[in-house]
C-alpha cells in the first residue's frame, strides 16, 4: 500500500452535519463512516476527553467525488479558525452548477468574491460556508479533479509557493509537479503529493496566516514511513510538533497529522479509544509497537 492523503478539517460540534450538508450539495459524495466518544462519561474523563461528550460523534469520515476527508470534533479557539490562505478550489463542469454550488454555499456564510472573471482562475467565485470553510469555485477549461486544496502564499509568506512546493515533492515518495503558471500578482504551482492534488500560489492579497483549521492527514503503512515523513516535515528544525500527538506544523505553516492506516482504523473504535489515548500521551511522538502493543 502507497502513501495516503486525507484531508482533515476541525470543528467544534458540527462535524457530522457540516459532512452530511457537503455530501448532500455534491455529486458523487458519500458519509462513509461516523465514529463516537466512548459511552461511559468515566472512559472519556480517564483520557482526557471532557466527559460531556460521551457518546457525541467524534470524527465522520466522507468522500466527495473522489476525495477523501475527515471531519473531526472538539476543537475551538482562534487557533481553529477557518481562514482564505487555504481554501478548497471546487472545478464545476459548468456555469449552471457553479451558480448552484455558489447559492447554496454561501447561504448563512459569507460571499468573499462574487461570480465574477479574473485573470487567474476565469470565470470564478470565493465563499465561506456557514461552517466557516472556503470554497473557490471555478470552470476549468480542461478536466480536473473536483475538489484541489488552494495554499495561498500572502503576507511574509508571499513569494514562498515555489519552495514549499519544490520542498513536499522531494519529499514525497508519490509525487509530480503538473504546471506553474506565472502572472502580475501571482504564481500558481499544481502538483500532486500521493494520490492527492494541491495548488500552491504566491499572492499579495493579505490573506491571514494558515491555520490548523484545515489540514492534511498522512496514512502511512508502518512506523519507518512515519518516521521519514516526521523528520522531513521538520528538516533543520524547522517548524513544530505538538508532544504527545500525531501533529506538526511545518516551516510553511501547513499542518500535517502523520500516522498508519492501522492506527487509524483502531482509533476508530470507542472501546480502544481510552487505551490508545493513554498511551499516546506517554510518549513524545507516534509510536506505533508501543501503542498498539498496549491498547489491544
Amino acid at each position: 500500500m502507497m502513501t495516503f492523503l486525507k484531508i482533515k478539517l476541525l470543528f467544534d460540534t458540527q462535524a457530522k452535519d457540516a459532512a452530511t450538508f457537503y455530501s448532500e450539495i455534491f455529486q458523487d459524495s458519500k458519509l462513509e463512516r461516523v465514529t463516537y466518544y466512548p459511552k461511559e462519561r468515566d472512559a472519556c474523563e480517564s483520557c482526557g476527553i471532557h466527559p460531556a461528550k460521551a457518546g457525541t460523534v467524534m470524527n465522520v469520515d466522507f468522500e466527495i467525488a473522489g476525495t477523501f476527508f475527515t471531519a473531526i470534533n472538539g476543537k475551538r479557539g482562534p487557533e481553529y479558525a477557518y481562514v482564505s490562505s487555504i481554501s478548497l478550489l471546487v472545478n464545476c463542469k459548468d456555469m449552471v452548477e457553479l451558480t448552484e454550488l455558489y447559492n447554496v454555499l454561501s447561504t448563512d456564510g459569507e460571499i468573499l468574491s462574487s461570480i465574477t472573471m479574473n485573470e487567474t482562475f476565469g470565470t470564478t467565485a470565493f465563499v465561506q460556508d456557514k461552517f466557516g470553510v472556503c470554497w473557490r469555485l471555478v470552470v476549468p477549461e480542461i478536466i480536473q479533479p473536483k475538489i484541489i486544496p488552494l495554499l495561498s502564499f500572502s503576507g511574509e509568506r508571499s513569494g514562498q509557493a515555489k519552495e514549499a512546493v519544490t520542498f513536499y515533492t522531494n519529499l514525497f515518495k508519490e509525487s509530480r509537479n503538473l504546471c506553474e503558471v506565472s502572472q502580475k500578482s501571482k504564481q500558481l504551482m499544481q502538483f500532486f503529493l500521493a494520490n492527492q492534488p494541491f495548488i500552491g500560489m504566491d499572492t499579495h492579497e493579505n490573506f491571514p496566516d494558515f491555520t490548523e483549521a484545515i489540514s492534511f492527514i498522512i496514512l502511512c503503512d508502518d512506523q519507518e514511513e512515519v518516521d521519514y515523513y516526521w523528520q522531513g516535515l521538520l528538516k533543520e528544525g524547522n517548524g513544530f510538533y505538538r508532544e504527545a500527538s500525531a501533529w506538526l506544523v511545518d516551516q510553511y505553516g501547513i499542518w500535517w497529522q502523520i500516522i498508519t492506516s492501522e492506527l487509524t482504523n483502531v482509533m476508530r473504535d470507542p472501546e480502544h479509544l481510552p487505551h490508545m489515548i493513554e498511551e499516546i500521551e506517554k510518549t513524545e511522538r507516534i509510536n506505533v509497537k508501543q501503542i498498539l502493543g498496549k491498547s489491544l
